[in-house]
């Protein structure tokens, strides 16, 4: 015997829709987290340092925009907020729809730190922090073997705190081989709004800290 969940799904097969996109979600998505560093080095590593992991964003970022991703839509990083305390980052990643028809599921950062030459550094080739370099160990990492992606910079970040400054660029890059975009994004739901199953946002928790160079996990 067919429920009203079954026949609601073969509805939706038969229009073409993705399934997973019942939920509905309240854009742009706010994720928030924090970590504490020990030394100037971390301050600024928002991912990770010398294979240490500090700060985590990489994957805290990419595990929401897969969650996004999974719900049917076709998810963006547009900004990043940062505000540091002492040896305390505060950080803030606002993702949106995307409107230029590419899924965003990369999302990953270069940088320099401890007020050492940090404007040229964060962005040099001698210190593997060009696009270029960036874009050949996305490559290295396995993700867009075939090297068809597209790489942008989201904003950056820079830390006027003496012996303790730093500068931190934010990119975000599409992986079209594991996440095609959808062709159906922003669909209507209201009429099945009574077999969803409601809403569900996700609050990041705080890590403990214990990110620079940043591996491209997402």
């Amino acid at each position: 015997m067919k429920t009203k969940i079954d026949e609601t799904n073969y509805i939706r097969r038969l229009m073409g829709l993705n399934l997973l996109s019942e939920q509905q979600v309240s854009f742009p998505v706010s994720i928030r987290d924090k970590y504490t560093a020990s030394n100037c080095d971390e301050l600024h590593a928002f991912q990770s340092t010398g294979g240490v992991v500090i700060g985590n964003m990489n994957v805290i970022v990419g595990d929401e925009l897969k969650r996004l991703y999974e719900l049917g839509y076709n998810p963006k990083v547009t900004k990043v907020n940062v505000d540091v305390n002492k040896q305390t980052v505060n950080w803030e990643v606002i993702i949106d729809k995307s409107e230029d028809g590419n899924a965003w599921l990369g999302f990953t950062s270069r940088g320099a730190g401890c007020n050492n030459d940090i404007i040229n550094r964060s962005t040099s080739r001698n210190s593997g922090n060009d696009v270029e370099s960036l874009k050949n160990n996305i490559i290295k990492a396995g993700l867009n073997k075939d090297g068809n992606f597209k790489l942008e910079k989201v904003n950056d970040y820079i830390y006027d705190g003496g012996e303790n400054s730093f500068k931190q660029v934010f990119y975000r890059y599409n992986r079209p081989n594991d996440y095609p975009q959808h062709s159906n994004q922003n669909i209507n739901n209201k009429d099945f709004d009574n077999y969803s199953d409601g809403e569900k946002t996700k609050k990041s928790k705080s890590s403990d800290g214990t990110s620079s160079y940043e591996l491209p996990v997402f």
